[in-house]
């Protein structure tokens, strides 16, 4: 594998030298990353540089076409499955003048370890009490129990543990106007409070990716892409959630996933059970800021080409249930208007959370969901955090 991941970075690396120096058009994949192992839905995405008008670009996975798509970004989101394994991908500019321009990216795989090794579990944790937050409490104030057996309190952190941010936001057709204005004034809330080791990935999307950023707390690199964007399209967000937690794997810090949308999903090739399978068997937080249609039923009812009244309702319920069993909340606002202080109260609800970790001591790698409970001592205290997570 690594003989030919070394063949393709240096014809890469030759063929991008040689184009710039001829002036001719050129592309290379964005995303994944090169010899990174990927599973599941997994965001494609490729750079055309070129004078000429791009009228196509196609994706391939191991030699089968997956998409094509026909305006920038040139990017989609496609399920590579489970296998752990090598795949190569290629994408395929087809320019106005007739030209095609080729990128390769070739992907690793996992290296599986038969020991099993029990990770650090962290807890991010609220406490409330008459809807006030509870400061200056202390390690000895809290006791958790992992599938009803104590556990030792190995760290104890309040306050300034960074933020990592994963902020999805619904920019459909939907959105258009005032809206619109008002969701990316509350994103840049949001990312106006972050602190100087906070960190934060922007995700704009309707049924297709419409921008992103990569991680980074420079405020230009996340201002341009709410900038370039304008509302288009319907609604996918069970594919851009599974996406958002999956990026949140192989971050460090208090990881989060901020999602933020005007209706419910229409579009989207996963189910929100696939949501549920993902966030079971991650660590970060999920916080849903639901802005209401105007007289709308609660929960909303309605069917689709895709699924009848109940198939809605329960796609509805278990993404409420995937953000409370994460430890986050829902956020549910009547007008836009309402935007920029939903999005500030999460930012100030994550900088009080006291982070607590342990090493789960009755952990076994079956494949069981193990409860969690997190108790403080105190009258009239209320904690929220996550609920349990699967035990692989």
């Amino acid at each position: 594998m690594m003989r030919r991941a070394l063949l393709l970075v240096v014809a890469a690396t030759w063929a991008s030298a040689w184009a710039a120096a001829a002036g001719a058009a050129e592309a290379w994949f964005l995303s994944p990353d090169p010899g990174a192992g990927i599973y599941g839905p997994v965001e494609l995405s490729v750079h055309v540089e070129t004078e000429e008008a791009v009228l196509a670009v196609e994706f391939f996975v191991d030699g089968v076409s997956v998409g094509t798509v026909t305006e920038r970004p040139y990017s989609l989101v496609w399920d590579v499955g489970y296998e752990n394994r090598e795949r190569e991908l290629r994408a395929e500019a087809r320019l106005a003048g007739g030209e095609r321009v080729v990128a390769l990216r070739l992907t690793g795989s996992f290296k599986v370890d038969d020991s099993l090794e029990v990770e650090l579990r962290q807890l991010y944790v609220s406490v409330m009490s008459e809807g006030e937050r509870v400061p200056n409490l202390e390690r000895g104030d809290f006791k958790i129990l992992d599938g009803g057996e104590p556990e030792e309190i190995v760290t104890f952190e309040h306050g300034d543990v960074p933020v990592t941010a994963v902020l999805l936001l619904d920019c459909s057709a939907s959105m258009e106007g005032e809206r619109f204005a008002a969701a990316m004034g509350g994103a840049r809330t949001f990312l106006d409070r972050m602190a100087p080791l906070d960190e934060a990935k922007l995700v704009l999307f309707s049924d297709r990716l419409l921008g992103a950023t990569p991680f980074t707390r420079d405020p230009e690199v996340l201002g341009r892409v709410l900038e370039a964007v304008e509302p288009v399209g319907g609604t996918a967000i069970n594919d851009y959630l599974y996406a958002g937690l999956k990026l949140l794997d192989a971050r460090q810090g208090r990881r989060v996933v901020v999602l933020f949308t005007d209706g419910s999903d229409l579009h989207s090739l996963l189910s929100m059970r696939d949501v549920l399978w993902k966030a079971e068997r991650s660590q970060a937080l999920v916080y849903w800021i639901f802005l209401r249609e105007p007289g709308a039923s609660d929960p909303p009812r309605f069917a689709t080409a895709l699924r009848g009244f109940e198939g809605n309702l329960e796609e509805h319920r278990l993404l409420h249930r995937v953000v409370t069993q994460s430890g986050g909340r829902v956020a549910e606002i009547d007008g836009p208007e309402q935007l920029a202080d939903a999005f500030a109260e999460i930012m100030d609800e994550l900088r009080q959370q006291y982070v607590l970790g342990y090493y789960p001591q009755h952990a076994v790698g079956d494949g069981s969901w193990r409860e969690v409970d997190v108790r403080v001592r105190g009258l009239g205290l209320r904690v929220r955090t996550r609920l349990g997570y699967i035990d692989d």
